[in-house]
């Protein structure tokens, strides 16, 4: 796959029959969680989401909309020989084979609502090139998600803390390094939850 890399390890007993395996992954492609090439769509789980949220309380539950709602999965939203719909169904009685419980999915989906919602967060600067979120309805949205104070996201997004002689000290980002946190995080929790996939795939697989 261009998005990752994999390699399956199979395990078989000794007459031949496979009794396990282990998938090992490497070389995710972060970058595309915030941003995609002409033509490409973000990875297929966010179009998943959105195109069922309507029907689905689970999704709507935790925020998620139409993927037209987003910044990370607006521009290009259908793909060729693909039908989201068909796909999360199969997505989630993969879940539920592989023994993910209904909070574990619905934390899950939290992830992406979040991830979908940080991408629309946006940052003004005042004239001492100093940041701070444009509006507080994504901020609002994202911090629910995870489940973190609202204030203490935005000083994590606005503000750097800088260590000089033994001290600590707070510096307010610039919008632009504001916007590159937020594109951060973004791709951090997407990585950490696709790690946390893998690893519950793994044990379900396990010998």
């Amino acid at each position: 796959s261009s998005r990752f890399g994999k390699w399956i390890n199979v395990n078989f007993d000794g007459k031949g029959a496979v009794v396990g395996a282990q998938i090992k992954t490497y070389l995710l492609e972060k970058a595309r969680v915030v941003t995609q090439g002409e033509g490409e769509r973000n990875y297929h789980i966010f179009y998943q989401v959105c195109e069922c949220a309507p029907e689905n309380k689970a999704l709507s539950d935790v925020s998620i909309e139409a993927a037209t709602q987003y910044d990370i999965t607006k521009t290009t939203l259908k793909a060729n020989n693909t039908d989201d719909r068909k796909n999360f169904a199969e997505t989630k009685q993969a879940m539920d084979f592989i023994g993910f419980d209904a909070e574990c999915q619905t934390n899950i989906f939290k992830v992406l609502s979040a991830i979908l919602h940080a991408g629309n967060m946006s940052f003004s600067e005042n004239a001492k090139n100093e940041a701070d979120v444009a509006s507080d309805k994504y901020l609002t949205t994202v911090s629910s998600m995870l489940g973190v104070d609202e204030e203490g996201m935005r000083k994590a997004l606005c503000i750097r803390k800088i260590s000089v002689g033994g001290e600590s000290l707070e510096k307010p980002e610039t919008q632009e390094r504001a916007m590159s946190t937020r594109d951060a995080l973004s791709k951090m929790l997407y990585a950490k939850l696709f790690d946390f996939v893998v690893e519950r795939v793994n044990a379900a697989l396990a010998v």
